[in-house]
C-alpha cells in the first residue's frame, strides 16, 4: 500500500501543500524519517511554501515504511488528507464499470499472489497513453488471473476514469482481427455504423476516434492472450494498453522504448499452493498433510495444474475433511508418474503447447526437439547446445531468445560461469515425450554421444569446455542411446573417472557404478569384467572426494593393493603421462584389514550436531536453521531429510534399537522420526544437488522435501536435551529445555516435570526405573514413576550420557575438565585422565566401544571407554575452523566444524602410545615398537611382527633402542622403568624417583642399558645399569624435549632445552662439556650419526656440528620457522616457514630451494628430508605432501610421525593415526614404476 501511496502524494499534492504545516517536519525529525542532511536542506529555506514543496519531495523518495510514518501522521492530525490519500475512491461504482467493460470475474478459488499483484498495479498507475504494459509467461502460468486481479483496485479504475475494456484474443486473433477491431468501436460512444473489414483503414480511423474522444483518453484496454505481434498492431488505438501472452516478442522494435514488461512466475510459491488447497477444503493451510507439499514440488506449483487439483479436492470436500490420505496419495503418485494427461484434464495445456511451437520457425521447430534429451529441472549451458547442434555459441543464444519470447523455455543470468543458463517446464517435456518415438528418441540420445566424442576426438577426458552436464548424465544417455559397449570403455578408464570425479564429484561416480552395473559389468561370457567393476568402485568409494578436491587419480590409485586393475591402470597411465610430479609407491601396500580412508565432507549449511548411526559411513547432521540431513560419508550424499523444525537442532539421539531418532531443538519441541526405511538404498539426486551453481527456474519436483515425524513433543522453551527409554517398547521419555525444566513423559502427555536448577542433560537408566538429571549446579536421580528425589550429588557437570547393557552399562558424566565413568556395581568411578590444559575444557563428547571429547580448543581426544586411555587426539590445524560435535560408531571417528565440514577418521585397532620408529642403517624395511589394546608389546620388522612380549600393566610410555636389543616401558601403576631384553625377555627395573609424568629414552653404552629420564619440572636423571647408578645432570636439562647420546667409547648426553638451549654432557661427571647453542629451541631435528643438528628459534635457523665449539651456520628467516628437519646423512636441512613456504637447503653446497606450500603452515606440521632432499611433510589434515625438484605430490595419510631412510635416499617410514606403518618409496622416473623391485 506505501507504494501506491507514494503516488497519491504526487497526485494530491496541491491539496497537502494547502494545509500541512511546519508540525509535520518537526514530528518525522523526531522519527528520524528526515535525516542531518534533509533538516539542512529545509532550514537553508527562507520561504515557506518552497520549504513545504521541498518537504513533499524528500518524502517521496523515502522508504515506504517511512512515507508510511508520514500517513500515520496525517491521520492523527490531518484526516482528510489522509482520507484522501487512503481511501480517495469511496463512492466511484468500481464493480459496476468492470462489469461494464467486460473484465471477468477472479476465479472462484483466487489466491492472491501480493507481491506481483502490488507491482503490476504499481506499472498500471505509472502507465501513460499509448503506453503498452505486457504480462508474459508461460502456459497456464496465471496471467490472466492476474490481469484480472491488477485492475480489480480502486486506484488503477479512478486514473482510468472507470473505463477498463476487456478484450479476449486467443490463438486465432490474428484471424479475427476484424471481429475485434469492431470490439474497440463498441467502446465508443458513438461507434461507427460500418466500420471497414480493411484493417488498416479501420485501425487508421479507430485511432481517430480514440483521439477525439477526451473521456475516454485516460481508457485501458485488456488484450488477453495475444499470440502475435500483428494483433498488438491493429488493435492499438492509442490508449493504455495491458497485454498477456506467452511470447514476449509480440512488440516491435519501435515500441520497446514506451512498453513496460513484467514476467510472471510459472508456478506459485509453496504457501500459495498450499492456501488454494486449504481454500478449497475449508481447512487452514497448517492442517494440510505433508502429501500437499509433496505435490506443490512435483507440479512445481504450475497454476493451472494446482487449480485442478483444488477443484477436485473441493468437489470431494467431504472426504478431505475426514483426514484421510488416499486421494492425497492419488494425486502424488500421479504425478510422480507423469500421467498428468491421462489422469487430469490438461488437454487446454497441451493444446496450447502444441500451439506455441507450430508458431516457431521451421529451423527452431526441429531443433527445439532436441530438448526431449534432457531430465526435468536441469540447467543446461548453451555450450550443451552448441556441441549437440553443431552450432557456435552466440547462434545457439540467439535461437534460445526464439523459445524464451515464446515462453517455451526460460532463461537466468548465472554469475558464476558469466553465462545465460535455460530450463524448461516438465509440462513440455511432457509433450514432447508423448510426441515422439522411441526410436527417434533413441537417435537423438545417439547423436548427442557422437557429437561429444566428435569435439574431443574421442576422448572424453580431453573435453574442453566446462558444459556443467555430461559428466553428471552421460551415464543416462549411454543407456538411452543404446550404446553399452561405451560403458566398460569409459568406465574402466582412469582418465575418465578422473575428470568425471572432478566435475560431477564422488556420489555422482558412486551411483552411475550402482546404477548401471549390469550394463558396465556386461554380458559377454568371454570377458569377466567383475574383478574391474569391484576394484574402480572400491577406489572411488575410498578416494573419489580427495580427486575432486584435485588430487592426482594417479597417485591416489597407487595407495591400493598391486594385484587390483586400479593399480594396474594407474601404473600404465603413469608411464604415458609426461611426469612432472613424483609418484609415490607403498611397497607394504595398503592395510590388509577394512580401511575407513579419512574423508572430508562439506554441506551446505552450519553444522550444529551430529549422531552417527550403527554404519560406519551414515550419520545424522543437525543443521542450525533446522533442518536434519542423514547424510552417507562414503558417497557423500544426502539419503534422506527431515526439514520439520524452526529453530537450531541442538541434540540428535537413537533409541537402543537405532530404528528411531530423537530430535531437540531451540524452536521448542522434540520431534520422534523413523529410521527404519532402507537407508542404503540410492535414489538418483536432483540436478539441483547434481549440478555447479545451480540456478533455480522451478521447486524441484524430485527434491526430497523431507520426512514426517511421528511424534512432537512441545515445550515451553528451547529444548537442551532429551533421552529415549532404555526400553525399545516403551513411550517413555524425558526431556530437559530452558529455564532449567525436567519432564518425564509418557507418549507425548507428561507424566510429571520439576525445576531442577541449571539442568542440561538427562538419561534414563537401571531398565528405565530412573532418571539422572545433571548441569551447573548438582547431578540429580529421581523415581521415574512418583519423581521422589532418590540421590543428590552436588557435582557440576556439561553432560551425560548411560552406558548401554551392550557395552557394560553405567553412565558417563562429563565435567567441563573431568570425566567419570559409573559403572554398575563400581563403588567408584573409573576418571579419564585429564588431557587438557589448564585453560582448555570439554565441549561436546560421544559414546561408542570408546569415548570421544571435544575442547574449546579445538582438540578431539578419544579414550578407551574401560580405562579412560587415550587412543586418538586430533588438533584441528585450521585457524577458522571449531569443532562444534563429535559422533563415534564402530571403527570411525566423526568431527564436525563450524565451516561447515565433516571429518571421517579410522578407528581401527587404535594404539597409544603411537608405535617407535627405528630404522636401522643396514636394513631396508624400518622396525616399530607397539602396544597392542591387551597391553602386548610388539616389535615388528616392516608389518611382520617378530617379537610379542605380554606385560601385566596398562603401558604408558614405550621406546625401542636404536640397537633393537632392549625395549623400556612406563606403566600406569608405578613409576618404575622396565626395560626388557628382546632375546630373552629378562626384565631389568629402573628407579628414578621421577614424578609423573616420566618423559625416558633407551640407550646402550658397552652393550648395557641406560636411560635418561626426566619429569615434567625436573632436572635429566641418567641411569646406567653397569654401575646401576643416577646421575643427576644440571638445571640446564630442565624440560628438555629431546635427548640422545652421541659417543660410543665416552658416555655423552645431548640435551635440548627449551629454556637453557642445547648442551653436551659428560656423563662420567655429570658436568657441561660446552653450551652447543645459545637460542631457546623451538623445534630441533639431528642426523642418524647424532654429529650435526638443526634447531630454530623465531625466525632463527641454527646448524650444529657437535664435534666443534661453534655453529656451522645461523641464518634468519623472512618469517618464523614452524618445523625442521635434517636428512639422516646430515646434510640437508629442510624447514617451514609460517609464511606457507618450504625451504630445502644443502649444507654442503649452500643451494637453496623453495616450494610453496598449498595448504596452512601449522605447529601441527611433521616433516622428514631424505638423503636425496626429498621432502615428506604432514599436518593435522589426512595428508602427506612429498617435495622433489620434480614438483609436488599428495597421498591420503593421517600421519603421526615420519622418518627418512638413513641409507635409501627415496624412502620414508610413516606411522599413521591408528598406529600402522606405512613405508614410502619416491620415484622420479616413470619408466620405474613397471620395473621396480617389491619389498617385502
Amino acid at each position: 500500500m506505501s507504494v501506491l501511496n507514494k503516488h497519491r502524494i504526487k497526485r494530491y499534492r496541491k491539496d497537502i501543500l494547502n494545509d500541512i504545516q511546519e508540525d509535520v517536519i518537526e514530528e518525522l525529525e523526531k522519527l528520524k524519517v528526515l535525516s542531518t542532511l534533509d533538516m539542512e536542506q529545509l532550514n537553508n529555506m527562507d520561504d515557506f511554501n518552497k520549504k513545504m514543496e521541498k518537504f513533499l519531495d524528500i518524502i517521496v523518495k523515502k522508504t515506504p515504511p517511512e512515507v508510511e510514518l508520514f500517513v500515520r501522521y496525517l491521520e492523527v492530525w490531518y484526516i482528510w488528507l489522509y482520507n484522501l490519500i487512503v481511501n480517495p475512491n469511496k463512492n466511484v461504482p468500481l464493480h459496476d464499470d468492470l462489469i461494464r467493460g467486460g473484465v471477468p470475474p477472479l476465479p472462484h478459488r483466487n489466491i492472491t499472489r501480493t507481491l506481483l499483484v502490488d507491482r503490476v498495479r504499481e506499472k498500471l498507475i505509472d502507465l501513460k497513453r499509448d503506453q503498452y504494459l505486457v504480462l508474459h509467461g508461460m502456459i497456464g502460468c496465471g496471467k490472466t488471473s492476474l490481469a484480472t486481479e491488477a485492475v480489480n483496485n480502486d486506484e488503477v479504475h479512478e486514473l482510468c476514469k472507470g473505463r477498463i475494456y476487456w478484450i479476449p484474443v486467443g490463438s486465432e486473433g490474428e484471424k479475427n482481427l476484424p471481429s475485434l477491431q469492431e470490439c474497440l468501436n463498441a467502446i465508443l460512444p458513438e461507434p461507427e455504423s460500418n466500420l471497414t473489414d480493411d484493417v488498416d483503414v479501420a485501425l487508421l480511423r479507430l485511432r481517430t476516434r480514440f483521439s477525439d474522444w477526451e473521456e475516454g483518453r485516460d481508457a485501458l484496454i485488456i488484450l488477453d492472450d495475444v499470440h502475435s505481434e500483428k494483433v498488438v498492431k491493429y488493435l492499438s488505438v492509442g490508449t493504455k494498453l495491458l497485454i498477456t501472452t506467452e511470447n514476449e516478442n509480440i512488440i516491435t522494435r519501435g515500441r520497446k522504448s514506451v512498453t513496460f514488461f513484467e514476467k510472471v512466475p510459472d508456478g506459485f510459491e509453496e504457501e500459495e499452493t498450499l492456501a488454494l488447497f486449504a481454500s478449497g477444503i475449508g481447512i487452514k493451510a497448517k492442517e494440510l498433510p505433508p502429501q500437499a507439499r509433496r505435490i506443490h514440488k512435483f507440479s512445481k506449483g504450475h497454476p493451472m495444474s494446482v487449480s485442478l487439483i483444488s477443484g477436485q479436492l473441493e468437489d470431494h470436500k467431504e472426504q478431505m475433511l475426514t483426514k484421510g490420505t488416499s486421494r492425497w496419495d492419488y494425486y502424488v503418485k500421479l504425478f510422480s508418474d507423469k500421467t498428468l494427461k491421462r489422469s487430469l484434464d490438461l488437454y487446454g495445456t497441451y493444446n496450447a503447447i502444441k500451439h506455441s511451437i507450430e508458431s516457431i520457425s521451421e529451423k527452431g521447430k526441429e531443433y527445439f526437439k532436441h530438448f526431449v534429451l534432457f531430465v526435468e529441472d536441469v540447467n543446461i549451458k548453451s555450450e550443451v547446445l552448441s556441441i549437440i547442434w553443431s552450432m557456435d555459441k552466440h547462434e545457439v543464444e540467439n535461437l534460445m531468445m526464439e523459445y524464451v519470447r515464446k515462453s517455451l523455455v526460460v532463461r537466468k543470468w548465472n554469475t558464476v560461469f558469466s553465462s545465460y543458463i535455460y530450463g524448461i517446464h516438465y509440462l513440455i517435456l511432457q509433450y514432447l515425450l508423448e510426441n515422439l518415438s522411441k526410436d527417434y528418441v533413441e537417435s537423438l540420445h545417439r547423436n548427442l554421444i557422437e557429437s561429444y566424442m566428435k569435439v574431443c576426438n574421442g576422448d572424453l577426458s580431453k573435453l574442453k569446455e566446462e558444459d556443467n552436464y555430461i559428466f553428471f548424465y552421460i551415464g543416462r544417455h549411454l543407456k538411452y542411446a543404446k550404446m553399452y559397449n561405451l560403458f566398460p570403455v569409459l568406465y574402466f578408464n582412469l582418465e575418465f573417472i578422473e575428470i568425471k570425479l572432478k566435475k560431477a564429484g564422488p556420489a555422482d561416480v558412486i551411483l552411475d557404478f550402482k546404477h548401471y552395473g549390469n550394463l558396465i559389468i556386461g554380458d559377454k561370457v568371454e570377458v569377466d569384467n567383475t574383478a574391474k567393476y569391484n576394484s574402480f568402485l572400491h577406489f572411488v568409494e575410498l578416494y573419489g572426494s580427495w580427486v575432486h578436491k584435485g588430487m592426482d587419480i594417479v597417485q591416489l590409485a597407487l595407495q591400493e593393493n598391486s594385484n587390483t586393475y586400479v593399480y594396474t591402470c594407474a601404473t600404465e597411465l603413469a608411464c604415458r603421462r609426461n611426469l612432472i610430479v613424483p609418484y609415490v609407491l607403498f611397497p607394504l601396500g595398503p592395510h590388509d584389514k577394512k580401511r575407513i580412508v579419512p574423508q572430508m565432507v562439506t554441506v551446505k549449511k552450519d553444522i550444529s550436531c551430529v549422531c552417527c548411526i550403527d554404519s560406519s559411513y551414515f550419520v545424522l547432521v543437525g543443521m542450525y536453521n533446522g533442518n536434519i540431513e542423514l547424510w552417507d560419508l562414503k558417497s557423500k550424499i544426502t539419503k534422506r531429510n527431515f526439514n520439520e523444525h524452526t529453530g537450531c537442532i541442538l541434540k540428535l539421539k537413537l533409541n537402543s534399537n537405532s530404528d528411531k531418532f530423537l530430535s531437540t531443538s531451540t524452536d521448542g519441541t522434540v520431534r520422534v522420526w523413523d529410521l527404519v526405511q532402507d537407508i542404503v538404498s540410492d535414489r538418483t539426486p536432483s540436478p539441483r544437488e547434481r549440478q555447479e551453481s545451480y540456478s533455480e527456474f522451478w521447486p524441484s519436483s524430485v527434491e526430497n522435501v523431507g520426512e514426517k515425524s511421528f511424534r512432537i513433543i512441545s515445550h515451553s522453551g528451547p529444548v537442551l536435551w532429551a533421552s529415549f527409554a532404555q526400553s525399545s517398547t516403551s513411550n517413555i521419555m524425558a526431556s530437559v529445555s530452558h529455564p532449567s525444566l525436567l519432564t518425564v513423559w509418557d507418549g507425548s502427555s507428561i507424566k510429571w516435570n520439576l525445576e531442577e536448577n541449571g539442568a542440561k542433560s538427562c538419561e534414563l537408566c537401571s531398565g528405565d526405573l530412573y532418571v539422572v538429571v545433571g548441569g551447573s549446579e548438582q547431578v540429580s536421580i529421581y523415581d521415574i514413576d512418583t519423581a521422589y528425589l532418590l540421590h543428590h550429588l552436588n557435582w557440576k557437570i556439561q553432560f551425560l550420557y548411560v552406558v548401554p547393557e551392550n557395552l557394560g552399562g553405567g553412565l558417563l558424566m562429563v565435567s567441563e575438565d573431568r570425566v567419570d565413568v559409573w559403572g554398575i556395581s563400581d563403588d567408584r568411578p573409573t576418571i579419564i585422565p585429564s588431557e587438557i590444559r589448564h585453560d582448555e575444557t570439554y565441549t561436546c563428547c560421544a559414546l561408542s566401544g570408546h569415548i570421544a571429547l571435544g575442547t574449546n580448543m579445538n582438540n578431539v581426544i578419544v579414550c578407551h571407554r574401560h580405562t579412560g586411555k587415550t587412543l586418538k587426539r586430533l588438533s584441528e590445524s585450521r585457524a577458522d575452523s571449531k569443532v562444534v560435535d563429535v559422533g563415534l560408531t564402530e571403527g570411525a571417528l566423526v568431527t564436525a566444524y563450524n565451516d561447515k565440514t565433516m571429518f571421517l577418521w579410522p578407528l581401527d585397532d587404535l594404539v597409544l602410545p603411537l608405535p617407535h620408529i627405528c630404522w636401522p642403517l643396514e636394513s631396508s624395511v624400518p622396525f616399530i615398537s607397539r602396544v597392542t589394546l591387551d597391553n602386548s608389546i610388539q616389535i615388528c620388522r616392516g608389518r611382520k611382527i617378530v617379537k610379542s612380549i605380554p606385560v601385566d600393566q596398562e603401558i604408558l610410555g614405550l621406546t625401542l633402542s636404536p640397537d633393537r636389543k632392549l625395549i623400556a616401558y612406563t606403566n600406569s601403576q608405578s613409576k618404575i622403568i622396565h626395560i626388557v631384553r628382546v632375546d630373552n625377555n629378562e626384565v631389568i627395573k629402573c628407579d628414578m624417583n621421577i614424578n609423573f609424568p616420566i618423559k625416558f629414552y633407551l640407550f646402550t653404552h658397552n652393550e648395557k642399558p641406560v636411560i635418561a629420564a626426566l619429569g615434567e619440572k625436573s632436572q635429566v636423571h641418567v641411569w646406567f645399569q653397569a654401575t646401576d647408578k643416577v646421575i643427576l645432570l644440571g638445571k640446564e636439562s630442565v624440560r628438555s624435549t629431546f635427548i640422545t647420546m652421541t659417543s660410543k667409547d665416552e658416555p655423552t648426553l645431548i640435551t635440548v632445552s627449551r629454556p637453557f638451549g642445547v648442551h653436551l654432557w659428560d656423563l662420567n661427571t655429570g658436568s657441561i662439556i660446552r653450551r652447543l647453542s645459545i637460542h631457546k629451541p623451538q623445534k630441533f631435528s639431528i642426523s642418524f650419526d647424532k654429529n650435526i643438528m638443526v634447531l630454530s628459534e623465531g625466525s632463527i635457523i641454527q646448524i650444529i656440528n657437535s664435534n666443534e665449539h661453534l655453529s656451522t651456520e645461523s641464518f634468519t628467516q623472512m618469517a618464523p620457522v614452524i618445523d625442521c628437519s635434517l636428512s639422516p646423512n646430515g646434510k640437508i636441512v629442510a624447514f617451514a616457514l609460517k609464511n606457507n613456504k618450504m625451504v630445502i637447503y644443502n649444507i654442503d653446497s649452500r643451494k637453496r630451494n623453495e616450494y610453496l606450500f598449498n595448504r596452512k603452515a601449522n605447529v601441527d606440521l611433521i616433516m622428514a628430508v631424505s638423503n636425496s632432499g626429498i621432502l615428506c611433510v604432514a599436518t593435522s589434515e589426512p595428508l602427506v605432501a612429498v617435495y622433489t625438484d620434480l614438483g609436488m605430490s599428495y597421498v591420503v595419510l593421517h600421519a603421526s610421525s615420519i622418518v627418512a631412510s638413513p641409507s635409501h635416499p627415496n624412502m620414508f617410514a610413516v606411522i599413521d593415526n591408528s598406529g600402522e606403518l606405512h613405508v614410502l618409496h619416491v620415484y622420479k622416473n616413470n619408466s620405474d614404476l613397471l620395473c621396480r623391485d617389491m619389498m617385502c
